[in-house]
């Protein structure tokens, strides 16, 4: 079997790569809900801070490709854009040659998959082949045994977790802006275009709230600005909010998803009964540092729960929680949620 050392740097190779991915997903392994690839990799591979190498396996139904990359002077490499058909020879060559170019190149352990930061697409979904919402991580399931035979074990573990409406505490905003008001803060609702102000206070928000994420990496404004477009376009205006205090400091984001796949099947663009109800999808919990311990998010949770079930959301889901992340942990505790979902990043010692 011949495996392909591509060079992401000339065009026609990098969409080789990309057509690789779109066969397995769009033609092999079609569902309902049609895949699409970002093709984000030209902004990783502009960055001079990162090493790439991309490989790829094409005879007949035995399809494949890998991008193994480090950011120089580390020694963890990492493992993105897999996609493989259901053939174990060919993961394994995929693997072998990405894990022995990466320790070539002075890298100790490898981990995957992740597309470049936690701000792309990553993790294996353990659970299910069928995704919750837009960019909730989804494949066969057969690529978890695909990484487990290459030597890989789970190394941190995510969830998606179903909140039971019984344990609603009823909630109105204006309750909630009487209690934020105490604190000095205000709810407002993320607006559908952010102004320059708000937009770049996010993103200093987003850096602090998230840099305790093992994997997390900031990114540059402009790129931010990109991801945070694609999210606007999908985010449920109705549930999403920031709070800030008089200093003009954000202290705490709640972002929500449209329920799309529900409308895109109510509307006949989906074939199939797999979202009959419409939901609430929280996306992100985050709160400032020196906010953390005074009940904010207990209270704005409480709040988008009882307005979600105002606006006839059959189910309440909190996505892709990290296990050690103090939200996961919290809303375990406080709303007795119940994991729908499970997914995971490998590991391999090299």
């Amino acid at each position: 079997m011949e495996t392909t050392q591509l060079n992401p740097q000339i065009t026609a190779e990098l969409e080789t790569f990309y057509q690789i991915g779109h066969h397995l997903r769009n033609e092999m392994y079609a569902i309902e809900i049609p895949w699409t690839e970002s093709k984000d990799l030209d902004q990783w591979l502009k960055n001079p801070g990162m090493e790439f190498q991309f490989w790829t396996i094409s005879e007949g139904e035995k399809q494949g490709r890998i991008a193994a990359y480090f950011i120089k002077g580390e020694q963890l490499g990492q493992l993105g854009w897999y996609e493989c058909s259901d053939h174990d020879d060919v993961s394994s060559n995929l693997f072998d040659q990405a894990c022995n170019w990466l320790k070539q190149h002075g890298c100790t352990t490898v981990l995957g998959p992740v597309n470049g930061s936690s701000w792309g697409n990553y993790r294996l979904n353990k659970t299910s082949e069928y995704p919750i919402l837009p960019g909730d991580p989804y494949q066969p399931l057969f690529y978890v045994n695909q990484w487990q035979k290459a030597g890989f074990i789970e190394k941190y573990n995510y969830n998606s977790r179903l909140a039971p409406k019984s344990l609603i505490q009823p909630t109105s905003m204006e309750e909630a802006q009487q209690l934020a008001g105490q604190y000095g803060i205000k709810i407002h609702r993320i607006p559908e275009t952010p102004s320059p102000e708000l937009e770049r206070k996010l993103y200093d928000f987003y850096n602090l709230c998230f840099d305790s994420n093992p994997l997390f990496q900031p990114l540059k404004y402009e790129d931010y600005q990109a991801f945070s477009n694609k999210a606007n376009s999908i985010c449920d205006r109705d549930h999403s909010f920031y709070l800030m205090n008089e200093e003009g400091t954000i202290i705490f984001v709640i972002i929500c998803y449209l329920d799309v796949y529900h409308f895109a099947e109510q509307n006949g663009q989906l074939k199939g009964n797999n979202y009959p109800h419409k939901n609430l999808l929280i996306k992100t919990i985050a709160t400032h540092p020196e906010w953390r311990g005074k009940q904010i998010g207990t209270m704005m949770i409480n709040l988008v729960h009882q307005l979600a079930d105002n606006h006839g959301c059959a189910a309440f889901y909190h996505l892709l929680m990290f296990d050690d992340n103090l939200s996961s942990t919290k809303g375990k505790e406080k709303f007795q949620t119940e994991i729908i979902r499970e997914y995971t990043l490998m590991e391999k010692t090299l």
